[in-house]
């Protein structure tokens, strides 16, 4: 029979929507003080994939990915996405 164990930790990936590339700037800067150090961002891409969002944000959205240095525990992810 196994021994419980604490899970391993987990690396932080967010994944950004916004109507133009400088609101992603402050989001960033946000979560980079919320998180810590960003360690990996996606290029800003055009998000063109559904018009879901147009009606709220408007037309022109963008897209990036950041994942962040620090592991997190993965119970807290839950936390985080509220």
């Amino acid at each position: 029979m196994g021994s419980p164990t604490q899970p391993l930790r987990v690396k932080l990936i967010a994944g950004l929507l916004a109507a133009d590339a400088g609101i992603l700037a402050e989001a960033k800067d946000t979560l980079r003080g919320e998180f810590g150090a960003i360690d990996r961002e996606s290029a800003v891409v055009p998000f063109t994939y559904t018009a879901y969002y147009n009606k709220e944000m408007g037309c022109g959205i963008v897209r990036q990915y950041l994942s962040f240095e620090a592991l997190i525990a993965p119970d807290v992810i839950a936390h985080i996405k509220l």
